[in-house]
């Protein structure tokens, strides 16, 4: 073709199949040694290097005409290219076009060398990646060869520095989110200063549409905030979050008609979703208070019943097989008062659950909420009332040593019993079969020669109503 923009088309269809043949036989490719300034007839013998350099000789061809390709527009392709609407309000020109399928291969190529030894040598620091589009523009990235994450930032520039030149503000604000995304690889330098450069653009965007965009990048930011505040500083972090929270809130209502609004009310959605965990001991010793904590996250309200479990055993079973299959082997004990505090939806809260219990057993504290939660995975949380610790180890091949004593004292106790049975291979259509029952000697200690030949076992002790520890 002698059109200077079909020509440029297939400039960037090359380049791009230049870059699928390396990706698709890379393994073998990055073993070849590279050749330097040789390129063999036999394209089957090109190295990494001769092929992305391929790749980006074809791009920069596929952008030369310029001025041609600014005063073509992307619908007069639309035989040949899939039209968005993104495109034609925002990147109309083949310019625009072309561009954005240059920056998508260079996002797929990577350097040998340190980037920001690169940069360096170019009189660039790292942090001036991450500045407003209009100091951007004016950086001297001026690529050689081989740098190939350089090159993708000389695109950004001059597409950026384009848009500028034609008043498409709202096209580089999209541009930059996409640069900003492509830094994202330089993962320590993006922690540093990406976050300021998104408050730098929201300042500037702040009232229009467009900042919606922003915020849900700002947002994205926030947890990683939140996760470097002082552990002890509850008040500081929660504040940090309603200012998230706020800020969310205000978008939502002022562009309720903004196409990708969605964005931020499933950020919303996210930060006030209801939710709790319940940590704690697994065993108490008789005698000692029953206290879990619960944590929590826009609940109106919680109920908990406490139930008694056969043995650990059984303990076992429920938690790993289908929970409904047991119903009949928990018997329930009470209902244990939950109360949870007001706070705000965004507000994580801890309460803790206080009870006495005079029998030893294995029991399960089963919680329903108001809302209701989902994917919690400690609505129901075992425990054991016990006096009993069990220690084993393994002293030779299939052979368990055991040794119960006091939870409490230490002693060892003497009319304990080991019981050990066979762990299955399908949990939902299989039982705990017993294999062993075995009594200590006055030291609490007891040894099993393995013989059967299921690879896991469970065991727990007893002595007297106290069955151990689930």
């Amino acid at each position: 073709s002698r059109d200077a923009v079909e020509r440029a088309f297939l400039h960037s269809m090359l380049g791009e199949l230049y870059l699928q043949y390396y990706q698709n036989d890379r393994w073998n490719i990055d073993r070849r040694t590279e050749l330097g300034d040789y390129v063999p007839e036999d394209m089957k013998e090109w190295t990494r290097g001769i092929l992305l350099n391929k790749v980006i000789e074809h791009l920069n061809a596929s952008l030369a005409p310029k001025d041609e390709l600014l005063t073509t527009t992307v619908f007069s392709f639309a035989a040949v290219v899939e039209l968005g609407s993104d495109s034609r309000q925002f990147f109309p020109t083949m310019y625009d076009f072309l561009m954005r399928r240059s920056l998508e291969c260079c996002q797929q190529m990577w350097g040998n060398e340190d980037i920001s030894r690169l940069l360096a040598g170019k009189g660039i620091t790292m942090e001036e990646l991450f500045l407003p589009a209009e100091q951007f523009v004016t950086l001297p990235f001026e690529p050689l060869p081989g740098e190939y994450e350089v090159w993708a930032l000389e695109m950004y520039r001059q597409h950026l520095a384009s848009l500028l030149e034609r008043g498409m503000e709202t096209s580089a604000l999209l541009t930059e989110l996409e640069k900003l995304d492509y830094l994202s690889r330089f993962y320590r330098y993006y922690n540093m200063y990406a976050f300021a450069s998104l408050w730098r653009l929201f300042d500037k965007w702040e009232g229009d549409e467009m900042s919606v965009e922003l915020i849900d990048r700002i947002a994205n930011f926030y947890p990683n905030v939140v996760l470097r505040m002082d552990e002890l500083d509850s008040a500081g972090r929660e504040q940090k979050i309603g200012e998230l929270y706020e800020m969310l809130q205000e978008a939502v209502q002022a562009y309720p008609d903004y196409k990708r609004i969605t964005i931020l009310q499933d950020q919303l959605a996210s930060l006030t979703q209801s939710r709790f965990t319940v940590t704690g001991n697994r065993t108490f010793h008789l005698g000692s208070e029953i206290k879990l904590d619960v944590t929590f996250k826009n609940l109106r309200s919680m109920t908990a019943k406490l139930y008694r479990v056969d043995s650990p055993k059984e303990a076992l079973m429920m938690q790993q097989a289908n929970y409904k299959k047991f119903e009949g082997q928990r018997r329930f004990v009470k209902d244990i008062p939950v109360h949870l505090p007001e706070s705000a939806p965004y507000a994580e809260k801890k309460v803790s659950i206080r009870f006495n219990l005079k029998e030893p057993g294995s029991y399960v504290l089963t919680l329903d909420t108001s809302p209701e939660t989902v994917n919690t995975p400690l609505s129901e949380y075992f425990f054991s009332l016990s006096d009993l610790a069990l220690f084993s180890r393994a002293s030779g091949e299939d052979r368990y040593d055991f040794f119960v004593v006091n939870r409490v004292t230490g002693e060892p106790v003497t009319d304990a019993q080991v019981v050990i049975y066979k762990l299955p291979g399908n949990w939902r259509n299989s039982t705990l079969p017993r294999e062993a029952s075995l009594p200590v000697n006055k030291l609490g200690f007891t040894v099993y020669n393995k013989e059967a030949p299921n690879n896991d076992l469970f065991y727990h002790a007893i002595s007297g109503k106290d069955n151990g520890f689930a």
